[in-house]
């Protein structure tokens, strides 16, 4: 038996997945790792040998700080193939060589790549968390790569969700989903859930902080806090009565489907000023402002 094992935990960015990450973190063989978007690199045959340019273009990926990883001399790639490389990795990152490890990786793109990972690790488990559209709004406004305005907020969410909720219908059983909402309300039930599909106890007791790594500590600043059932619903006073109106607008059919209560019983559309807005202050902020920030941070 494998002592390797691998928890994939995806959804929309600011939708909960490291606060997920860090509530199943009790169980001891647990190994939550920063975020890999780095893996796409790896992604392939799981026999596959690792080539040059490959592992140079790893070695240059600015993740490689967030993981503390060692210079490329010091890295075996010619003696493993990718599982056995990505399996060397996370060891290297939680500085844990041998012994049995439950790799929980809460990469929010980890379900648009569930055909690629099932490839490399068929026994893998992926879970889907899903939070209102509208509470992701005001999470990822201020960001410096997420969206400004309420409509391209919501396209960009229901793309994700869509995408997401297709891939845990090919997954079957290999998949459960979440909601936000419920982990935070009732984190004991939730985790109880999760310990029955996956049939391994996770304490919430006492929850050790996760370690993270400083490109990301301002925006997951609450990940170690309390867990607050009030941060459900923040987004209610946090946004305005024409920012839900908006999203509802373009989610509605979805917030119905997922169980959230609308403020809007017939929400209006963006108009064409608003949208023409909108999309300057997208143009503007993604373009131009937002980059020259990521760039500030990735260098920092």
């Amino acid at each position: 038996m494998s002592q390797f094992k691998q928890l994939f935990i995806g959804g929309c960015p600011r939708s909960g997945t490291t606060l997920l990450a860090r509530m199943l973190s009790g169980t001891p063989d647990a190994a939550v790792t920063p975020e890999s978007q780095f893996k796409d690199i790896l992604l392939g045959q799981a026999t596959a040998a690792l080539n040059r340019e490959q592992v140079a273009l790893l070695h240059r990926h600015w993740q490689r700080r967030a993981w503390n990883l060692p210079a490329l001399r010091h890295w075996p790639w010619r003696s493993k193939n990718r599982v056995q490389f990505l399996e060397w990795l996370v060891r290297q990152h939680m500085d844990q060589p041998e012994g049995e490890l439950l790799w929980i990786d809460h990469s929010p793109n980890n379900l648009a790549l569930q055909h690629e990972l099932r490839l490399l690790f068929p026994e893998s488990r992926f879970l889907h968390i899903v939070r209102d559209p509208r509470a992701v709004f005001a999470s990822v406004r201020r960001l410096d790569w997420g969206r400004s305005t309420p409509a391209a907020s919501a396209r960009w969410w229901l793309q994700r969700h869509q995408r997401a909720s297709a891939a845990c219908s090919k997954l079957g059983q290999h998949s459960l989903s979440l909601r936000f909402e419920d982990l935070v309300s009732e984190p004991e039930a939730t985790l109880a859930e999760v310990s029955d599909w996956l049939g391994r106890p996770f304490p919430i007791s006492k929850l050790p902080a996760l370690k993270l790594p400083r490109y990301t500590q301002k925006q997951h600043q609450l990940v170690n806090g309390a867990i607050l059932a009030r941060r459900a619903e923040a987004w209610q006073d946090e946004l305005s009565e024409r920012e839900v109106e908006i999203i509802e607008a373009i989610v509605g059919a979805e917030l119905d489907q997922l169980g959230y209560r609308r403020c809007f019983a017939e929400p209006r559309s963006p108009s064409p000023l608003e949208t023409g807005r909108a999309g300057l202050q997208e143009l503007l902020r993604r373009g131009l402002i937002d980059r020259l920030r990521r760039q500030w941070r990735r260098s920092a």
